[in-house]
C-alpha cells in the first residue's frame, strides 16, 4: 500500500497549488527522511511526470514562490518538521521549520535540472534569463482582455527582446496560449507598475488561472479556465494615487 502522507502530497497539482493542500495523515508510521537529499528523492519520486515538468520549465523562484505556502505545509507537516526532524534540520543547516521546507523545495528544482537533457537546460536557461531582463509595465491593464493583454505583453516583449537576450542566447521569446481561452474575457490586473516579466507571470498567472511554461522560444500560456473574468473585475481596479499637490 502506497505511503499515505506521501500520497496526499503527490496528488497535490503543482499548477494548481493555491489550493489548499489536505494535511497529511498524522498517524502515518512511515519513516521520516533524515537528510534533504532523501527527502528530495521521496517527493520527486511520487510527483506526476506533468508537475515534474512543470517544475523543470519554470524559474526557481516561480517554483519556489508557488510551492511555499500549500506544497510546503505539507511537506513541513509530513516530514515532522515542526515535530523535532531534528536530523532533517539539521541537514538543512537550520532548526527553522519553515526554511529547512525552503531548502528542500529548492532542492527538488536542482535535483530536476540536474536531471534534464543538457540541451534542453541550457535552452530554458536562456529564455530564463532573457524573461528576468524584460520589464513590463501593466498600467491601465485592470481595464483589458484577455485578448488585450495578450497583444499588450508581446508588444511590450518584441520591443525589448533583442537587448534583453543573454550572451548567446536567442532573441525571441513568442507567448503561445494553450487551451479553451475566451479572448473577450477580462483580466485581474490591480498592480500598475513595472516589473521583470518573470514576476508579472507569477502574481498574474495565479489571478488569471493561467500556467505559465517555459518552452523555448515559445512561452506557454496554459489557461485553467476559458474565462476566469466574464465580467471586468472592477473591485479589484487599482486604489486611485494620493495627489501629491
Amino acid at each position: 500500500m502506497r505511503k499515505t502522507w506521501l500520497r496526499t502530497i503527490a496528488l497535490i497539482s503543482l499548477a494548481l497549488v493555491a489550493c489548499a493542500p489536505r494535511a497529511p495523515d498524522p498517524s502515518s508510521s512511515d519513516s521520516l527522511p533524515g537528510t534533504v537529499d532523501e527527502a528530495v528523492d521521496r517527493l520527486l519520486g511520487e510527483l506526476p511526470a506533468d508537475d515534474v515538468d512543470w517544475m523543470r520549465r519554470n524559474p526557481k523562484d516561480a517554483v519556489f514562490s508557488q510551492l511555499y505556502q500549500g506544497y510546503g505545509t505539507g511537506v513541513r507537516n509530513a516530514f515532522g518538521l515542526w515535530g523535532g526532524n531534528q536530523a532533517l534540520l539539521t541537514s538543512c543547516g537550520t532548526d527553522n521549520p519553515e526554511t529547512c521546507s525552503g531548502v528542500i523545495l529548492n532542492g527538488m528544482w536542482d535535483s530536476v535540472q540536474a536531471q534534464t537533457d543538457p540541451a534542453l537546460r541550457a535552452s530554458l536557461q536562456c529564455q530564463f534569463a532573457t524573461v528576468h531582463n524584460i520589464r513590463i509595465d501593466t498600467t491601465g491593464w485592470y481595464l483589458l482582455t484577455v485578448g488585450d493583454m495578450l497583444d499588450a505583453m508581446q508588444a511590450q516583449i518584441d520591443r525589448q527582446v533583442a537587448d534583453a537576450a543573454a550572451p548567446g542566447c536567442p532573441a525571441q521569446v513568442r507567448i503561445v496560449p494553450v487551451g479553451e481561452v475566451n479572448r473577450r474575457c477580462f483580466v485581474r490586473a490591480e498592480f500598475e507598475r513595472e516589473e521583470p516579466l518573470d514576476v508579472v507571470l507569477m502574481w498574474f498567472g495565479f489571478r488569471n488561472a493561467l500556467t505559465p511554461r517555459h518552452a523555448p522560444p515559445e512561452l506557454e500560456f496554459r489557461f485553467n479556465q476559458a474565462c476566469a473574468w466574464p465580467e471586468r473585475p472592477m473591485h479589484f481596479a487599482p486604489e486611485p494615487k494620493a495627489s501629491t499637490g
